[in-house]
Order: structure tokens, then sequence, then C-alpha cells
């Protein structure tokens, strides 16, 4: 299954560097004053960019549910 990579709003990002400290992937980076996927291929999506963010700049656009036995 593919995921799409949180969405980042550039038009409320205010590149203070939050969800790139704590991004434990290093998949985020600041570059020219902008937030950008330094290395996308290492999201994890663990949503800890869009839990930090206080600009709401981050949205993850997916839904990650449990497996749940039947019966």
């Amino acid at each position: 299954m593919e995921w799409a990579l949180p969405v980042i709003d550039e038009k409320k990002c205010i590149a203070c560097g939050d969800c790139v400290a704590i991004c434990p992937t290093n998949a985020l980076g600041l570059l020219h004053g902008k937030l950008v996927y330094r290395n996308p291929r290492n999201c994890t999506f663990c949503t800890l960019c869009e839990q930090v963010c206080l600009q709401k700049a981050v949205r993850c656009e997916f839904v990650i549910t449990g497996y749940e036995k039947e019966g």
C-alpha cells in the first residue's frame, strides 16, 4: 500500500523547525526558510510532525487503523 506523505501547507508554515527537530528519521528539513522533505523515503508516517505543529501547517491525510480479530 502506498500512502501520501504528510501535506505541508506553505501558507501556514512559519519554518519554526519544530517538526524537523521531532522527526525521528530526518525526513524533514528546512531549505531557504521553507519546510521540505529532505529524505521522503525515510518517512514512517508516525504523525509527530503533525502533532507538534502549532500552526497546523503539516497535515497527515491518512488513517492508521488497528487489526481487530473477529469472534
